[in-house]
């Protein structure tokens, strides 16, 4: 304002000094335009003072931030600065405990390489043991000869899943009857072998010692006998067997069966027939429940020329297989029994060998021997198959002998 005053001022004195109206005119004018330039610049001065104040404000504030930011950063730096050391440090320990980790790995390593060695000895003592309790359990089987010998013309098909067996056949002839088993003891591999030896010691004395020839009472001696050799009256033990018996009287011709939960099936004019055992196993008594008595059931053998008749244990019904992997049943056994009943023994053997390999190639392939055995007369084959004959069959060790008569 001070600036528009001093123009007054001026515009003052230069009017006392003009000599006419178009002079003052045209100072008046100029002053106009003089004053409207000076308020231009004082407009354009206030705003730029303005701005100034807004900018120094602004970079008060901004230079504010950058401190504060650059107290963050150093912040930053000391913490990076930690981490960067506790790292290092880490590192080193690190670097410590990998050489310890790796001594330890080494040392395991070694350790279990040692467990490996002493396991596979371990293993081969136990794989020695157990074949060669193989070779004792298989010494009281009569071989395919001595069979022969008892049953001409007849097979034994014996597979054992394990090492040692559960399942056994057994075969004997004293004076003019021959006698023919297939046993299924409890337990598999070891523990079922062991109950072999006790029930082929007790077949041996029951029938060879003491003369007993009728299966049902040879059933019932050699239930007692399992309960008083594994002192089950005194004891929790339950163990003992299914089995099937045939007793066959030469001079009479005529076959005597009595079975402890393993049926008899034979077939006659193309026809099955299967006699029902007693649902009573052999051992494994309980107290206070009610024995139930064996049966024995006879057949005319003159009446059954060229009949096939078949014992076993439930492995074969219970294989698992086919497309489904489901179990082959009784009625398959049978149905295939039936198709194969007017063959010869050899040849029926050779059949279900098949026939069982292609239900379950996996399984039976790798069971540990196969091999048939004849004995004349008859042809023991299923339920569960009953086969006067023995097949050891996967878990359940299948137990089978055929037998044809003349």
């Amino acid at each position: 304002m001070s600036l528009i005053k001093n123009i007054e001022i001026l515009k003052t004195h230069i009017l006392q000094d003009s000599s006419s109206e178009e002079h003052e005119k045209e100072v008046n004018q100029l002053f106009k335009r003089i004053e409207r330039e000076v308020k231009m610049l004082d407009f354009k001065y206030e705003r730029t003072a303005q701005e100034k104040k807004s900018l120094e404000k602004l970079l008060a504030q901004t230079i504010k931030e950058l401190e504060t930011k650059n107290d963050d950063l150093a912040e930053t730096n000391a913490q990076l600065s930690s981490i960067e050391e506790e790292l290092r440090q880490n590192s080193e320990e690190l670097l410590i405990l990998n050489e310890g980790l790796e001594e330890r790995v080494q040392k395991a390593i070694f350790d279990i390489e040692n467990q490996k060695t002493l396991l596979e000895k371990k293993n081969k003592h136990i794989l020695d043991s157990i074949n060669y309790a193989k070779r004792i359990q298989r010494s009281m089987l009569l071989s395919k000869e001595e069979v022969a010998l008892i049953f001409p013309n007849s097979f034994i098909l014996f597979s054992p899943k394990d090492i040692v067996s559960g399942d056994f056949y057994w075969l004997a002839k004293v004076n003019e009857f021959r006698f023919v088993a297939a046993i299924d003891c409890t337990g598999h591999g070891v523990p079922g072998a062991f109950m072999s030896l006790i029930l082929n010691d007790g077949l041996n004395e029951i029938i060879k010692l003491r003369k007993i020839s009728e299966p049902a009472k040879i059933l019932e001696a050699l239930h007692i006998y399992v309960i008083n050799a594994l002192r089950q009256k005194g004891s929790e033990n339950r163990d003992g067997a299914d089995m099937s018996l045939c007793v066959v009287n030469d001079s009479q011709k005529i076959l005597t069966f009595a079975g402890a939960r393993q049926n008899l099936v034979f077939f006659k004019n193309n026809q099955i027939i299967e006699i029902k055992a007693n649902r009573q196993s052999i051992g494994g008594y309980i107290k206070n429940q009610d024995f139930q008595e064996f049966t024995s059931h006879s057949i005319d053998l003159t009446s059954c020329k060229d009949s096939y008749f078949y014992l076993a244990s439930d492995g074969f019904a219970d294989q698992f297989g086919g497309k489904l992997k489901k179990k082959l049943l009784r009625k398959n056994l049978k149905k295939k029994l039936q198709t194969i009943s007017s063959f010869d023994s050899k040849t029926q053997y050779q059949e279900l060998s098949m026939y069982f390999e292609n239900w379950n190639p996996n399984t039976w392939c790798k069971s540990n021997k196969r091999r048939w055995n004849g004995f004349r007369k008859f042809y023991l084959s299923y339920h569960h198959i009953y086969q006067l004959g023995a097949l050891d069959w996967l878990e359940y060790n299948l137990c089978r002998i055929g037998l044809i008569q003349n």
